[in-house]
């Protein structure tokens, strides 16, 4: 793996944020340069396997394995992917320069994927998940892209993102109309609006372990039977939490340093032994 290991890179970017400058990334030269990726169903996933080399063969015991590529997103979206249900992994990639028109990645009715360890910078958004469920997003570094760091929308339950690194993106992670994903163990620094935003008709989803800090807000929930546990949430300008929906659960959460601590929006939550405290 070619870049410093994710949970290095998560301490060193924690520490740089608090002092206000960033983490440096690599040279982007250590990547083999390529032109954006569009694939669109399992054959043709299969046909471009065989005429780029790719390894696997698209089963869980041997997913397809797109790695080690420098994609400039100026022209398209970096890696686009449709309607597929194989097994594979983008990984070790860098993808930039999409801002203002292209994201660095986007699923469209895609099960079965894996991003890890890939740097998205510069771009409209970093990953977009449309329709896609049971994929896994993790350790990867999301900076300056315009619109967000990652947005998982229509639909698109069971995916799970864990470990990633997020700075100076407007929203860090945004779900909207999504149920059952598991946002986890991620560091989301100086959002322009929301480090997590859980918008209307997300349900059942579980954010816990987060860091999130120096950004407008730190989490926005409006769906609901949501659970927030184990967060850190610190000086942000505006609400720590803004808690909305019903029967949304938020306990041992960790909320100070913000303009506002924790902002309950509507009744019937449920919002106990959470530590709040030094809030304006």
């Amino acid at each position: 793996m070619k870049k410093i290991s994710a949970i290095a890179m998560v301490s060193i970017l924690i520490f740089g944020l608090f002092l206000n400058f960033e983490v440096g990334i690599e040279d982007v030269s250590a990547y083999i340069p390529h032109g954006p990726i569009f694939i669109d169903g399992n054959s043709d996933f299969a046909n471009q396997s065989v005429i780029e080399g790719w390894a696997g063969n698209g089963s869980e015991s041997s997913p397809y394995i797109i790695e080690n590529y420098s994609i400039d997103a100026s022209t398209d979206i970096g890696i686009e992917i449709r309607n597929t249900d194989v097994f594979f992994i983008i990984r070790d990639c860098w993808i930039e320069n999409g801002m203002p028109a292209y994201k660095g990645i986007l699923f469209h009715n895609v099960t079965h994927g894996s991003i890890e360890d890939t740097i998205f910078y510069l771009n409209d958004g970093g990953i977009e998940l449309i329709s896609s469920s049971n994929n896994t997003i993790s350790f990867n570094d999301l900076q300056f892209n315009n619109l967000f760091g990652i947005y998982i929308h229509t639909n698109s339950n069971n995916n799970t993102v864990f470990y990633n690194i997020f700075s100076h993106n407007s929203d860090g992670i945004h779900l909207e109309l999504s149920s059952d994903n598991t946002i986890s163990n991620n560091t989301i620094g100086s959002s322009g609006d929301y480090g997590i935003y859980v918008n209307l008709d997300s349900l059942r989803n579980t954010i816990s372990n987060n860091s999130i800090f120096k950004g407008d807000d730190g989490m926005h929930i409006e769906g609901n039977y949501n659970t927030i546990l184990n967060n850190s949430i610190d000086s942000n300008l505006n609400d720590g939490i803004v808690i909305g929906g019903v029967s949304n659960t938020v306990f041992s959460n960790s909320v100070y340093n913000n303009s506002n601590g924790i902002n309950g929006l509507y009744i019937n939550n449920n919002i106990f032994k959470n530590i709040i405290y030094l809030n304006n």
